[in-house]
């Protein structure tokens, strides 16, 4: 159920930033619906042109791995994976949706704007943790333990890093920095309640036996430096197209 998930969470993506009508709301919108259909491509190529690895490069864990999974692993681990899934797919998203919606600005535009650059953030963190993921291939808490009734054989080798924890924290970063741009006390507000919303999901992951500490906070690292770094490299590239269109006008 969670590869099936996760599979239309990105190919949902990728539909979004290809019909997306760049050229019909002007020049401002033509890097980040390159940037979002370069990526997504690149997306589309390792999801389905790399295969899973079938057995681990990455075996053995390490003091602090064991312990930290150890101490924090839930009984009812299938209660945590179900509610990272929620907050992977839904409540995360949900956040970075209205953070966009709710663009003071004028105009249907802006939203959108600030809506596809969080995507684009997003589709990064993807190509990024997957590429990792499978070239790393490192084995899960559940089939290092050999829980047998538990996890899927498939999964089982692409525990490094937490993809749930790095999704969340791309869109609390870039959700919080689309904030900023508006208002410093909302700002602070979704930065706040989203960086919350990401650890717990972190959390639930090493809870649910589907990864190690390191994996984690990893995936903290990776999701928080693409979520701030892609949407501030992208304003910037519109302040710089909107000069030279002044400087041409």
């Amino acid at each position: 159920m969670q590869k099936i998930v996760q599979r239309h969470y990105q190919v949902l993506c990728l539909m979004l930033l290809l019909s997306f009508p760049g050229r019909s709301v002007g020049s401002d919108f033509i890097v980040p619906v390159s940037v979002g259909v370069v990526a997504g491509g690149a997306l589309v190529g390792v999801y389905f042109g790399t295969d899973k690895p079938s057995e681990c490069k990455w075996c053995a864990s390490n003091r602090f791995d064991t312990k930290g999974s150890e101490a924090l692993q839930w009984s009812h681990k299938h209660a945590a994976d179900v509610t990272s899934d929620v907050m992977f797919c839904g409540v995360m998203p949900a956040l970075a949706l209205i953070t966009a919606l709710s663009n003071h600005q004028e105009g249907w535009q802006p939203k959108l704007y600030d809506g596809l650059l969080m995507l684009d953030a997003a589709i990064l963190d993807m190509l990024t943790t997957i590429a990792i993921k499978r070239g790393v291939a490192r084995e899960r808490p559940y089939h290092s333990y050999n829980m047998t009734d538990y996890g899927d054989v498939e999964d089982a080798f692409v525990s490094f890093p937490s993809g749930h924890t790095s999704i969340t924290f791309t869109l609390a970063a870039a959700s919080a920095v689309m904030a900023f741009q508006q208002d410093s006390t909302k700002g602070v507000i979704i930065l706040s309640f989203g960086t919350i919303l990401s650890a717990f999901t972190g959390y639930l992951r090493i809870a649910a036996a589907k990864h190690w500490p390191s994996d984690v906070l990893t995936g903290m690292g990776i999701g928080s430096l693409l979520g701030a770094v892609t949407p501030l490299l992208l304003l910037l590239g519109k302040s710089k197209v909107q000069e030279a269109e002044k400087s041409q006008a």
